[in-house]
């Protein structure tokens, strides 16, 4: 039979929900406040993403983490939370190639839905870049 959670290891659903609303509101503030600032904006939400993709892929492994008594159920959150990191990493370039490479969100946009990055060096070939 499965072991039951330690308690003390547990986060309470109070405190998960009290974290995600904290997200949701700050997110909102930052997009009112900065809606005139169109390159602040994106410069700030962009790392605003990637800190809480981060976030939420540390808490995917804490749950796997914490399902070690069931084998199967520690696979599922290790593949969401091997997931959910590469999502964030296809963020990091987005967020790269929209503030840095360059400022048009077309091409951004194209290469984000690119798993990641694979076909990363295509858009580059095709932009004028370089």
């Amino acid at each position: 039979m499965n072991e039951p959670l330690d308690e003390k290891h547990v986060i309470s659903f109070h405190i998960a929900l009290a974290v995600a609303i904290i997200i949701v509101l700050s997110y909102a503030t930052i997009s009112i406040l900065l809606k005139n600032d169109l390159i602040l904006h994106d410069i700030i939400l962009n790392i605003y993403t990637i800190i809480v993709g981060l976030l939420s892929a540390f808490c995917l492994v804490y749950a796997a983490y914490n399902s070690k008594y069931n084998k199967k159920i520690q696979i599922a959150w290790i593949l969401l939370a091997a997931s959910r990191l590469c999502y964030t990493a296809g963020d990091i370039i987005y967020a790269y190639m929209e503030s840095i490479i360059t400022p048009r969100k077309s091409l951004a946009l194209d290469c984000r839905s690119s798993m990641a990055g694979v076909l990363l060096p295509i858009c580059l070939r095709h932009s004028d870049i370089a």
